[in-house]
């Protein structure tokens, strides 16, 4: 077959989401309100009997910070967990399980083990040693991921960075220069903003750098109540479709939550725009604007 590992890829995306789906399937008919997705989440909470942070749920469990927020905010709706603020740093919260996450184990014991027994059995005539290889995998890639490896003779790195010193001059001259790279387009009031009172200290403007040279800038700015919004992000033309902007969004995302602000807002992002697609991914809500007439739909994570 040509291209046969690119479409073992492709095939093995489908696999998991087989699985995803008849696990859920199992659950349901078992009278167990549980998601196979839930699974790393719950084990490591269930593994330790101290409340913990998100970060350290995220480092346990290998998944990113943001689902990791998104489980346990249907683990709280459902009663599974309680939360406490961290003594260490107020703007964070602990977690663990609850009396009904703790009794609901004893209740997922048995699907559990028929589930491992029921999926052991259709490995086992393919490679005896399949789930072994699938964890070997997982770290493997995660010191060496497929895009860096690919670029691996051009040392390829995409990396943000807060702009701290000299903020204003710096993006300006940086600004300026990706607009004449648009043919002399004229910045709108939005990216004029981002480097007018740049200094305000609830600016946090980034620079966004590929192999150490700057393709572009966002800007995160935080507002009253908790509330923060990501006002501006500019890729330069050469650099979009590449899937670049969720990963930006995602570290202003972070970057939000680790400092206590609890919604994160993105505004006018036509629903249809990939960049909406993205959002969604990511666990933003849409929300309709206030004036009609704009069609200003908006983005919030909460």
């Amino acid at each position: 077959m040509k291209y046969h590992n690119l479409v073992a890829i492709s095939r093995f995306r489908q696999i998991v989401d087989k699985l995803y789906v008849e696990g859920d399937k199992v659950f349901k008919e078992s009278n167990l309100d549980f998601k196979m997705s839930w699974f790393s989440v719950y084990t490591t909470l269930a593994d330790t009997n101290e409340a913990i942070s998100v970060n350290e749920i995220s480092k346990r469990c290998g998944f990113t910070h943001i689902a990791v927020k998104n489980v346990l905010r249907m683990f709280l709706n459902k009663g599974i967990i309680i939360q406490e603020i961290d003594p260490d740093d107020r703007r964070s919260k602990l977690n663990m399980l609850s009396t009904k996450g703790r009794n609901l184990e004893l209740k997922l014991e048995s699907t559990w083990k028929g589930l491992e027994r029921t999926v052991r059995n259709f490995f086992m005539p393919i490679d005896p040693h399949f789930a072994d290889n699938i964890l070997l995998l997982n770290d493997s890639m995660d010191k060496n991921n497929i895009f860096d490896t690919f670029y691996a003779k051009e040392k390829t790195e995409l990396t943000i960075e807060n702009i701290v010193n000299n903020k204003e001059n710096v993006l300006f001259e940086m600004f300026n220069t990706f607009v004449r790279n648009e043919k002399n387009r004229i910045p709108n009031a939005d990216e004029k903003e981002l480097y007018q009172n740049i200094n305000d200290l609830s600016k946090i403007p980034y620079v966004i750098k590929f192999n150490n040279h700057e393709i572009g800038t966002g800007l995160l700015k935080f507002n009253t109540n908790k509330e923060s919004e990501v006002r501006f992000i500019y890729l330069n033309p050469s650099y979009r479709n590449f899937g670049y902007s969720k990963f930006i969004i995602n570290r202003m995302l972070s970057h939000s939550l680790s400092n206590g602000y609890t919604k994160v807002w993105v505004k006018n992002i036509k629903p249809s725009s990939n960049l909406a697609i993205c959002l969604l991914r990511l666990g933003f809500n849409i929300s309709k604007g206030n004036d009609l007439a704009k069609n200003d739909f908006f983005f919030v994570f909460e």
